[in-house]
């Protein structure tokens, strides 16, 4: 039977002024998150108590729940996100991270506590990606009033078709929640076809006067060798056409002779059989 765990998420926003970034990478096969805390207290005290708030162990799908009460260990059955720790001069910064298939990303913690309804959908018959959020905005910032901003950036290598992001840098996508402007949606339509580079599929430019063969890919590595009509003549195979004078001399005194030589020996037939019908 699976071992059900309670978290208290979020104790950590309820001790802290705290921010936080998500940044969701959304690749072909896998999406990955990378999420960001960062914790400010006022004194030492605040602080030492922050950093017992936030668990080192976090795990990484939502239906499986942890209390406060509960000891920070590893539990078997239960997978977890990777943490890193960073002490600052006014607190801490935190980073977990996790690789999700497509199927179990839905799972994720992150993703079904920051909103109420949350979906990324890989559409394999229309070829599409879809990313798309309720209106109501981040809802730990409605339990957790010291959370002050949240920014999250969507990274994907697809051609984006639609999407209402506050900002766009090369392929991150970018939507940031404050306390003045958090009720609001995000929404991201890409085609599920990947971009294509300039160049060749290696990574190094083609040759640009190399006729395209669509049957064989470029390799840098084989020499060049020109088609048609570009390809230069090859003396040793294209032989001239000029006749030689004195072969040519040669064949019309062949035609010369032959005839001669063909009435002289009918002549010589001719004879033998007259000097035969004369004996008898």
């Amino acid at each position: 039977m699976r071992k059900k765990i309670l978290l208290l998420l979020g104790i950590c926003f309820l001790l802290c002024g705290c921010s936080a970034e998500i940044n969701i990478e959304i690749g072909n096969y896998n999406i990955s998150e990378d999420i960001h805390i960062y914790a400010v207290a006022d004194t030492q005290a605040e602080k030492d108590e922050l950093n017992m708030s936030f668990r080192k162990y976090m795990p990484i799908y939502s239906e499986t729940v942890v209390a406060d009460t509960e000891p920070d260990v590893k539990l078997d059955g239960v997978s977890y996100y990777d943490r890193t720790l960073e002490e600052t001069d006014y607190g801490y910064h935190y980073n977990y991270t996790h690789k999700f298939s497509y199927n179990d990303y839905n799972k994720s913690t992150l993703l079904r506590r920051s909103f109420r309804s949350a979906y990324v959908e890989r559409d394999n018959s229309e070829r599409l990606i879809k990313v798309y959020t309720d209106n109501q905005g981040i809802i730990l910032m409605d339990e957790f009033p010291m959370l002050s901003n949240v920014t999250v950036n969507i990274k994907i290598d697809y051609e984006v078709l639609e999407t209402n992001a506050d900002s766009v840098k090369g392929n991150v996508y970018t939507w940031r929640f404050d306390r003045n402007n958090y009720k609001k949606n995000i929404y991201l339509k890409a085609s599920s076809v990947k971009k294509s580079s300039a160049g060749s599929s290696s990574g190094k430019p083609s040759n640009p006067d190399k006729p395209s063969n669509p049957d064989k890919p470029d390799d840098p590595n084989e020499p060049y060798e020109p088609t048609e009509p570009d390809k230069p003549k090859d003396p040793g195979i294209h032989k001239s056409t000029e006749v030689d004078p004195e072969a040519k001399e040669k064949a019309k005194f062949s035609w010369i002779i032959i005839p001669i030589a063909i009435v002289g020996f009918l002549v010589v037939i001719l004879v033998v059989n007259l000097v035969f019908k004369g004996k008898k």
